[in-house]
């Protein structure tokens, strides 16, 4: 039944074998030696921080966006977006929320305005992300703040707000840092000659605890004031990326020890307090419904956001 699909995807599965021999026959040792050469220095993290000195300095925030919908095609749908900051001091937490719709426009035809419309509702999650972080340093002043994903993404979705921000970390002396689940760049690649992605290259290459700080010199980020690093933070084959200001660069190592002691060693290397503040972001579907449709009248619901899959 499925036979030509099959086919293909035995057809893609050699076709990336094929690319990840090139990596293999470099040899793990191999592509240590060639990267620890003059791209990255080697850095063992030591996790002899200690975060209850972190508390006493304002503790440690993590932030984190979530985007529900209430609806579903272009353009009947309203996006609920949020953002919100945990501390590790006192419980302190600041939310700050929007809504977005394409009916709040003019009439437009799909294919010319749908995708504009979900760019902006992504721009939109980092600007709230940055903004709600802004605000609340206006209530506390933590010692580290964790932004959930690298901070590329907020310079191409909300420049002035992430200089905002990144300006009053750097004048009050609070660590600004973003932790990066999933590596999308290419900066070793490009310098090793390999077609590859660098989440490809580091996949099994670090040991735990084993830190890669990438030379400003062959970072394409270094030229939007980004320092990086690679580094292995659980016993799972798979590395993080780590991203600070070129302005805070020497507190690197500080915040790889931070995520390495508020990271379970068999999980997949995500500081605690990031899965938290993702679990308590999220706008449950039962909230969705419970909270927020009752606020739309049923007429307007019926007529402009209720799917009609829902009565099969």
């Amino acid at each position: 039944m499925y036979e030509d699909l099959i086919i293909k995807m035995r057809d893609l599965n050699n076709l990336i074998k094929e690319k990840s021999m090139d990596i293999d026959k470099r040899g793990r040792e191999g592509l240590k030696k060639e990267i620890y050469s003059g791209l990255a220095e080697k850095y063992m993290i030591d996790d002899d921080i200690d975060l209850k000195m972190y508390a006493d300095e304002g503790g440690l925030w993590a932030v984190d966006g979530s985007l529900n919908r209430i609806g579903s095609l272009y353009p009947h749908y309203i996006s609920v977006i949020d953002a919100l900051v945990i501390s590790t001091k006192g419980g302190f937490e600041h939310r700050k929320s929007s809504l977005y719709s394409p009916m709040q426009g003019q009439v437009q035809e799909e294919d010319e305005f749908s995708f504009e419309s979900e760019m902006y509702v992504k721009k939109e999650m980092a600007r709230l992300e940055v903004r709600v972080v802004i605000e609340a340093l206006e209530k506390e002043t933590p010692k580290m703040i964790f932004m959930d994903g690298g901070f590329i993404r907020y310079i191409i979705s909300c420049k002035e707000d992430f200089e905002e921000l990144k300006k009053i970390c750097i004048e009050r002396g609070i660590i600004l840092a973003g932790v990066i689940e999933e590596i999308k760049t290419s900066i070793l690649g490009k310098e090793l000659d390999l077609k590859a992605y660098d989440r490809e290259i580091l996949f099994s290459l670090l040991d735990y605890k084993e830190a890669m700080l990438i030379n400003d010199e062959i970072n394409n980020k270094a030229e939007e004031g980004i320092t990086s690093a690679f580094a292995r933070t659980s016993t799972k084959p798979y590395a993080i990326g780590v991203d600070i200001s070129t302005e805070q660069k020497h507190f690197m190592k500080d915040v790889l020890k931070t995520i390495i002691k508020l990271t379970p060693k068999d999980s997949r290397g995500i500081p605690i307090i990031l899965d938290i503040v993702d679990k308590k972001v999220k706008i449950t579907d039962e909230l969705k419904q419970r909270v927020l449709v009752k606020e739309l009248d049923k007429d307007v619901y019926d007529r402009y956001f209720n799917e009609v899959r829902n009565f099969r």
